[in-house]
Protein backbone atom coordinates (compact mmCIF):
# COMPACT_ATOMS: atom_id res chain seq x y z
CA UNK A 1 0.00 0.00 0.00
CA UNK A 2 1.63 3.71 -0.93
CA UNK A 3 1.32 6.62 1.25
CA UNK A 4 -1.66 7.89 -0.80
CA UNK A 5 -4.12 5.00 -0.42
CA UNK A 6 -2.94 4.36 3.35
CA UNK A 7 -3.69 7.98 3.96
CA UNK A 8 -7.00 7.79 2.26
CA UNK A 9 -8.17 4.72 4.34
CA UNK A 10 -6.89 6.65 7.66
CA UNK A 11 -9.03 9.49 6.68
CA UNK A 12 -12.18 7.44 6.14
CA UNK A 13 -11.64 5.25 8.91
CA UNK A 14 -11.42 8.55 11.05
CA UNK A 15 -14.40 10.56 9.69
CA UNK A 16 -16.89 7.37 10.71
CA UNK A 17 -15.38 7.68 13.70
CA UNK A 18 -16.12 11.93 14.17
CA UNK A 19 -19.63 11.00 12.84
CA UNK A 20 -20.82 8.62 15.42
CA UNK A 21 -19.57 10.66 18.06
CA UNK A 22 -21.41 13.86 16.45
CA UNK A 23 -24.63 11.57 16.68
CA UNK A 24 -24.11 10.44 20.20
CA UNK A 25 -23.63 14.13 21.12
CA UNK A 26 -26.61 15.20 20.12
CA UNK A 27 -28.61 12.57 21.30
CA UNK A 28 -27.03 13.51 24.71
CA UNK A 29 -27.66 17.14 24.85
CA UNK A 30 -31.54 16.51 23.30
CA UNK A 31 -31.29 14.27 27.54
CA UNK A 32 -29.77 17.16 29.10
CA UNK A 33 -32.32 19.56 28.14
CA UNK A 34 -35.04 17.67 28.52
CA UNK A 35 -34.07 17.06 32.22
CA UNK A 36 -33.70 20.75 32.76
CA UNK A 37 -37.04 21.66 31.58
CA UNK A 38 -38.95 19.48 33.12
CA UNK A 39 -40.75 21.93 35.74
CA UNK A 40 -37.98 23.12 37.76
CA UNK A 41 -38.25 26.42 39.00
CA UNK A 42 -34.96 26.65 40.91
CA UNK A 43 -33.25 29.87 41.71
CA UNK A 44 -29.48 30.48 41.61
CA UNK A 45 -28.03 31.30 45.22
CA UNK A 46 -25.13 33.28 44.38
CA UNK A 47 -22.61 32.17 47.23
CA UNK A 48 -19.41 34.15 48.62
CA UNK A 49 -16.74 32.34 51.05
CA UNK A 50 -15.82 33.30 54.39
CA UNK A 51 -13.17 31.77 56.17
CA UNK A 52 -13.00 31.93 60.14
CA UNK A 53 -9.68 30.96 60.51
CA UNK A 54 -8.26 32.74 57.74
CA UNK A 55 -4.19 31.59 56.47
CA UNK A 56 -1.71 33.93 56.04
CA UNK A 57 -0.14 34.78 52.55
CA UNK A 58 3.45 33.59 52.31
CA UNK A 59 2.66 30.16 54.68
CA UNK A 60 2.57 26.72 54.00
CA UNK A 61 1.69 24.82 50.38
CA UNK A 62 0.64 27.10 47.34
CA UNK A 63 -2.70 25.90 46.27
CA UNK A 64 -5.66 27.00 44.04
CA UNK A 65 -8.48 28.85 45.14
CA UNK A 66 -11.43 27.34 46.59
CA UNK A 67 -14.26 26.13 44.08
CA UNK A 68 -17.77 27.86 45.22
CA UNK A 69 -20.43 25.33 44.91
CA UNK A 70 -23.28 25.86 42.75
CA UNK A 71 -26.63 25.98 45.35
CA UNK A 72 -29.98 26.00 44.22
CA UNK A 73 -33.30 26.86 45.60
CA UNK A 74 -37.08 25.75 44.92
CA UNK A 75 -39.18 26.97 47.61
CA UNK A 76 -38.30 25.68 50.67
CA UNK A 77 -35.89 23.08 49.39
CA UNK A 78 -32.29 23.63 49.06
CA UNK A 79 -30.51 21.59 46.50
CA UNK A 80 -26.59 21.12 47.27
CA UNK A 81 -26.12 19.33 44.00
CA UNK A 82 -23.63 16.91 45.19
CA UNK A 83 -21.58 19.49 47.18
CA UNK A 84 -21.38 18.15 51.06
CA UNK A 85 -21.47 20.46 54.17
CA UNK A 86 -21.46 19.87 57.98
CA UNK A 87 -24.32 22.40 58.85
CA UNK A 88 -27.10 25.17 57.18
CA UNK A 89 -28.05 28.04 59.13
CA UNK A 90 -30.47 30.53 58.17
CA UNK A 91 -29.37 34.14 59.41
CA UNK A 92 -32.23 36.85 59.73
CA UNK A 93 -30.23 41.14 60.16
CA UNK A 94 -31.34 43.41 62.08
CA UNK A 95 -31.76 47.06 60.79
CA UNK A 96 -28.45 47.84 62.80
CA UNK A 97 -26.82 45.56 60.82
CA UNK A 98 -26.43 42.93 63.76
CA UNK A 99 -27.36 39.16 62.80
CA UNK A 100 -28.67 36.04 64.34
CA UNK A 101 -29.63 32.74 63.94
CA UNK A 102 -32.86 31.64 63.24
CA UNK A 103 -32.38 27.94 62.05
CA UNK A 104 -29.68 25.55 62.35
CA UNK A 105 -29.56 21.77 61.53
CA UNK A 106 -26.57 19.49 60.39
CA UNK A 107 -26.67 18.12 56.82
CA UNK A 108 -25.45 14.80 56.42
CA UNK A 109 -23.03 13.52 54.35
CA UNK A 110 -25.08 11.58 51.60
CA UNK A 111 -27.54 14.47 51.29
CA UNK A 112 -28.62 15.91 48.19
CA UNK A 113 -31.08 18.32 49.47
CA UNK A 114 -31.92 20.03 52.72
CA UNK A 115 -35.50 21.14 53.68
CA UNK A 116 -36.15 24.38 55.50
CA UNK A 117 -39.30 24.44 57.71
CA UNK A 118 -42.46 25.70 56.51
CA UNK A 119 -42.63 28.43 59.08
CA UNK A 120 -39.85 30.51 57.92
CA UNK A 121 -40.53 33.36 55.12
CA UNK A 122 -38.83 36.52 54.47
CA UNK A 123 -35.31 37.38 53.64
CA UNK A 124 -32.26 35.60 54.83
CA UNK A 125 -28.56 35.22 54.58
CA UNK A 126 -28.00 31.23 54.48
CA UNK A 127 -24.74 29.74 55.53
CA UNK A 128 -23.61 26.32 54.57
CA UNK A 129 -20.91 25.05 56.50
CA UNK A 130 -18.15 22.80 55.81
CA UNK A 131 -14.60 22.78 57.92
CA UNK A 132 -13.28 26.09 58.91
CA UNK A 133 -15.26 28.12 56.15
CA UNK A 134 -18.89 28.56 55.26
CA UNK A 135 -20.40 29.22 52.00
CA UNK A 136 -23.24 32.52 52.47
CA UNK A 137 -25.34 34.31 50.32
CA UNK A 138 -28.82 36.47 50.12
CA UNK A 139 -32.36 34.36 49.60
CA UNK A 140 -36.18 35.07 49.75
CA UNK A 141 -38.46 32.58 50.80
Amino acid sequence: MNRKQLLTTCLLIMSAFAGNVTADNKDNVAVNVDLVDKGQNRIYIDLRVFYENPIEKGTGIGRSPMQIPSIYMDGHTVYLDGYSFDEIQLVAKYENGDSYTVYSSEVLESAETVEIPNGFAGEYEIRLYRGGYYFYGDIVI
